[in-house]
C-alpha cells in the first residue's frame, strides 16, 4: 500500500516522526520510505488504518464498519475488493488486468487461509470498473478534522466533517492545532503554550428579571509562568445593566429600572500580559 502524493506523506511523516511537527521530513525525502522497511511497513499500516475525507479506510471496509449510505449507493459504490482498490491505486487501475490479477491472487491466498472464499470473502465486486466518484457526503464523511474553536472560551479546537490541516487521526495533531492555531507554533508546543490554562468562563450567564441586582466573579488569570495577567471587559453591548470592577474583578448586573427586554446579549473580555493576549466571549441571557 503505497503513499501518494504531498499530503499522504506528510501526514504520515507527522504521524512516524513526532519532531516532524510540519510534516517536512518525508515530503523532502520521500524516497526514504521505500529505502528502510520498518518504514516502508508503517506506511502501510498508516494507509490501511488511516481515512481520508471524504474516504473511508481500507479498515473500515475490510471489517464492515463502513456501510455505504444513499449517496454511495447511486455512485455505485459498495462493500467490495474493487472498492479498496479504487481508494488505493486510483480510478485509473479499475478496469485494468492489472487490477483483476490483483483479485486473483487475494482470492487464492483466502481460500488457502480459509477454505471457502464465498464465506469469507467479498460479495461486491472486485474490480472497481464503472464505480462513481467518493461523494462529499457519503458513509465514509465523519467530523475527522481539527478547527480552532472560535466560539469557545478556551483554547481549544473542535472537530469538523471538512478537511484541515489537522487530523483526528494523525498524532499529536490536536496539540498541533492548538499551538499553530492559538500561538506561534512548534516553540510553544515544546513548552508552555501561550494561553491561559487555568481560565475558565461559563458559557452562559442567566438573569433573571426577578432578582434585580446579581454580580458574576471573573476568576483569576494567569499566563503559563504563573504571572498574573491583565482583565479587560468590554461592556458595550450590555452597558445599560452591567458594570466592571476590574479590583474585585467582579460584573455587577442591575436588570432594576432599565428597559432591557428578555433575549440574548453578550460582552468580550480580553486577557493580556506583555507577550500575548486573549479574547472570550461571555454569553448572557435575560429571562423574564
Amino acid at each position: 500500500m503505497n503513499l501518494k502524493y504531498n499530503t499522504e506523506y506528510g501526514r504520515f511523516s507527522k504521524a512516524f516522526y513526532l519532531e516532524d511537527f510540519t510534516g517536512q521530513k518525508l515530503r523532502q525525502n520521500p524516497d526514504i520510505v521505500s529505502e528502510k522497511g520498518n518504514l516502508a511497513f508503517a506506511s502501510a499500516l498508516w494507509r490501511f488504518m488511516t481515512p481520508t475525507d471524504p474516504s473511508p479506510s481500507i479498515h473500515d471496509i475490510v471489517f464492515g464498519r463502513w456501510e455505504p449510505n444513499t449517496s454511495d449507493l447511486e455512485n455505485g459504490l459498495e462493500r467490495s475488493f474493487g472498492l479498496t482498490t479504487k481508494l488505493l491505486y486510483g480510478d485509473e487501475e479499475c478496469g485494468t488486468a492489472r487490477a483483476q490479477q490483483r483479485f486473483e491472487t487475494y482470492k487464492i491466498v483466502l481460500e488457502s487461509l480459509y477454505g471457502d472464499f464465498d464465506e469469507y470473502g467479498y460479495n461486491g465486486a472486485g474490480d472497481c470498473d464503472g464505480m462513481g466518484d467518493i461523494p462529499d457526503y457519503g458513509a465514509g464523511k465523519q467530523r475527522s478534522f481539527w478547527e480552532k474553536d472560535t466560539k469557545g472560551f478556551q483554547p481549544e479546537c473542535i472537530l469538523v466533517d471538512y478537511e484541515t490541516s489537522y487530523s483526528l487521526y494523525d498524532m499529536n495533531d490536536y496539540k498541533r492545532c492548538v499551538c499553530n492555531e492559538w500561538g506561534d507554533g512548534l516553540p510553544d508546543c515544546q513548552s508552555s503554550p501561550p494561553y491561559y490554562e487555568n481560565w475558565t468562563v461559563h458559557k452562559n450567564v442567566i438573569l433573571s428579571s426577578y432578582q434585580s441586582t446579581q454580580q458574576y466573579e471573573l476568576p483569576l488569570a494567569t499566563d503559563p509562568d504563573g504571572d498574573s495577567v491583565m482583565v479587560s471587559v468590554d461592556l458595550t453591548n450590555i452597558s445599560e445593566f452591567s458594570t466592571f470592577n476590574p479590583i474585585t474583578n467582579t460584573i455587577t448586573f442591575n436588570l432594576e429600572d432599565t428597559d432591557t427586554q428578555p433575549g440574548s446579549y453578550s460582552a468580550e473580555i480580553k486577557l493580556y500580559d506583555e507577550r500575548d493576549s486573549s479574547y472570550y466571549t461571555l454569553f448572557i441571557e435575560v429571562i423574564e
